[in-house]
């Protein structure tokens, strides 16, 4: 007895549910080497970033504004410190007050922004400016940032040791059934919703999201927040019980492609999964994951913890 009318219905019916799965699984399943490649590419662009100029292993120090005058070098009395020997002893001063930062220089030193000399007192950073300057001395590159309501100076150092003793990222091997199918909930474009998100410096600071993405991983479903790492470009921040084991202890990130006007189904891939900024330097405020975006299955997919000389 058929469960339809026709028999060769049936057999057109089974052979399309057969062509569906059979490709479904290829997409899954891809091969292991064709997924290995891959990865492998993405990590040799991920290294390049780490090690390039505004990459997270040059930096060389985080300091932070007090209101009023700040005096900014290498010597022990400034306000301010850069590294010794790569900078200045003293080197001008740095002004915070009505909301904006002001840099009055030094006349004995010649200090740049974005390469072009500094010869009077300059505006630095506003909270309603555009704030492109990049100020360098020599081999030290730094700018002003803003977190919650800290005014501080991050410095680079383009010829940071961390950068030649760099010896890459153990990763655990990549596996086709860590890229797991998930659906992309988009925020309207009118929308300003924003989640709290929790720092390293124990600040909590309303971050705008992009949408949701809903995923089941090891038969538990979750709605994980992808908040705004940029113009629309979506960052998931994300806790697993490898943390603190073999995983950054703090948590990865993952960062997957936004997806196109209408498109819902989407992919995960978690052995592109990567350490925050935090697990290189101490010198960088990382978002740490909110509750919603903390997995009960331990990933074991993506970066490992960093270790300066990975065994």
């Amino acid at each position: 007895m058929y469960i339809f009318s026709n028999q060769p219905f049936l057999h057109r019916y089974l052979l399309w549910m057969f062509t569906c799965l059979l490709f479904s699984f290829s997409l899954f399943a891809q091969p292991s080497d064709s997924l290995t490649k891959a990865i492998q590419q993405w990590d040799g662009q991920r290294i390049a970033e780490l090690k390039a100029e505004n990459g997270w292993l040059n930096l060389a120090g985080l300091e932070w504004l007090k209101p009023g005058m700040n005096s900014i070098g290498s010597g022990k009395d400034a306000n301010i410190h850069f590294p010794a020997g790569k900078f200045p002893l003293s080197a001008g001063s740095l002004i915070w007050e009505n909301n904006e930062v002001w840099y009055a220089p030094d006349a004995a030193v010649t200090m740049q922004d974005n390469g072009v000399p500094i010869k009077e007192k300059k505006l630095l950073w506003s909270e309603k400016g555009t704030n492109d300057t990049k100020l360098s001395y020599a081999t030290i590159r730094w700018t002003i940032i803003k977190r919650d309501t800290k005014i501080g100076v991050r410095i680079r150092d383009l010829s940071s040791p961390a950068i030649q003793d760099f010896k890459g990222i153990d990763r655990f091997p990549a596996r086709p059934d860590w890229v797991i199918q998930a659906r992309f909930v988009p925020e309207p474009s009118w929308s300003f919703r924003t989640i709290p998100i929790v720092n390293v410096l124990g600040q909590t600071i309303q971050m705008k999201t992009l949408g949701k993405f809903l995923v089941n991983i090891g038969g538990q479903a979750y709605q994980l927040d992808a908040i705004e790492d940029g113009p629309g470009i979506p960052l998931i921040v994300f806790g697993d019980p490898t943390n603190d084991v073999t995983t950054y202890g703090s948590g990865r990130f993952l960062s997957p492609p936004m997806p196109a006007e209408g498109v819902t189904d989407v992919w995960l891939d978690f052995n592109k999964a990567y350490n925050p900024p935090c697990a290189f330097t101490s010198f960088a405020t990382c978002p740490l994951p909110p509750p919603q975006n903390q997995l009960q299955l331990p990933v074991e997919a993506g970066e490992k913890l960093y270790k300066k000389q990975p065994k």
